[in-house]
């Protein structure tokens, strides 16, 4: 997929339909609003913090429900997933995005048929992928100042979608919708977060 140069936020944004990741050249960033508009890490008291999933949370300042939220929706945590526009891994990183955050990724001729090796492509080691998937999640929120629809429409369909001009629309706003009410499922519901917490620990431990 290719991506959009840098853009204005100055106007109300609007989300078109195709996903992608920039270069992260390409994603200008600016001070977020006040504290309470971003994300903070708020778990339930019946939330262990044993997980690695809530210490990598902790450490990256998300609420851990909607990292559980956002790789419920991209991989469904499967660590071996590639989708038909050559996103890899429990976050779903494009090989060019991967590779700004540092991961090794090979140049495949055809990205939709990446090797399912994570000593050569690092978006199959599950930590690593996992790290920068927060890492790229949290750029997107500075950019737009905290706003988590945008935010998770922006990780979704990509930054170059974002325009200056209408709603947030289509496939970015569904994304954002699942997103939300994912995580809102795991804040209200104990024993499935603990069901997938448990699920993403033993893909962080193989």
């Amino acid at each position: 997929m290719s991506f959009g140069g840098q853009q204005s936020i100055s106007q109300k944004p609007e989300i078109q339909t195709e996903k992608q990741q920039p270069h992260l050249e390409d994603t200008t960033l600016i001070q977020p609003k006040a504290a309470n508009e971003i994300i903070q890490t708020q778990l339930p008291a019946q939330t262990p913090s044993k997980y690695k999933a809530v210490q990598i949370a902790e450490e990256y300042n998300v609420d851990v429900e909607l990292l559980l939220a956002i790789i419920y929706a991209e991989s469904n945590f499967n660590p071996l997933a590639v989708s038909k526009s050559g996103a890899a891994g429990l976050m779903q990183m494009m090989p060019h995005t991967a590779r700004e955050l540092g991961l090794k990724v090979p140049k495949y001729s055809n990205k939709v048929k990446p090797t399912r090796n994570a000593n050569i492509d690092e978006r199959f080691n599950p930590t690593k992928n996992l790290h920068a998937g927060l890492t790229y999640y949290k750029k997107l929120l500075e950019k737009y100042r905290g706003d988590l629809t945008l935010t998770l429409g922006a990780y979704n369909v990509g930054p170059g979608r974002v325009r200056v001009r209408g709603p947030l629309i289509s496939r970015g706003k569904r994304y954002a919708k699942k997103v939300i009410t994912r995580s809102q499922l795991y804040r209200n519901n104990t024993e499935q977060i603990e069901v997938d917490l448990k699920r993403l620990e033993a893909v962080l431990n193989n």
